[in-house]
């Protein structure tokens, strides 16, 4: 491809976004930022990839989010909760102790390999991140 071509495809104008209500688009924002968190990490992620991604521009993105790293501890948090909410539903059909901990051991393999990418942007953070927000709240996951 010439670098002709390239540019005017740079330069066409991007067909607008459709219109989604606001808890739709956020939820569309944190699955395109998540899916970049895991492919590309927390750095080489922009939020010019991210709303190029979900096909918006960047003030619809700064609506949502105030910044990249509330983008990423938002999507953070949604993992956190989902992973908890599994695990307390497959504790609370136990009543015996000893099954509760079977039940969160085996609550805890099913998710790694269920949702495993969610725990790929888990683990990559650890590795990744030295910000002190991101890094308090992976200690408190």
């Amino acid at each position: 491809m010439t670098k002709s071509v390239v540019r005017r495809r740079r330069a066409e104008p991007r067909k607008p976004a459709r219109r989604l209500p606001q808890a739709d688009r956020k939820r569309e924002l944190l699955a395109h930022a998540k899916q970049l968190f895991l492919t590309l990490g927390y750095h080489a992620t922009t939020t010019e990839k991210i709303t190029q991604a979900a096909g918006v521009s960047e003030p619809v993105l700064y609506r949502h989010f105030d910044d990249k790293k509330t983008l990423f501890l938002e999507v953070l948090r949604e993992i956190r909760e989902t992973t908890l909410l599994n695990w307390q539903g497959e504790v609370a059909r136990q009543t015996d102790p000893l099954a509760k901990l079977h039940a969160i051991a085996g609550a805890y393999l099913g998710s790694t390999r269920e949702h495993a990418p969610d725990f790929r942007v888990l683990h990559r953070s650890v590795v990744e991140t030295q910000d002190a927000d991101v890094a308090s709240f992976l200690r408190a996951f």
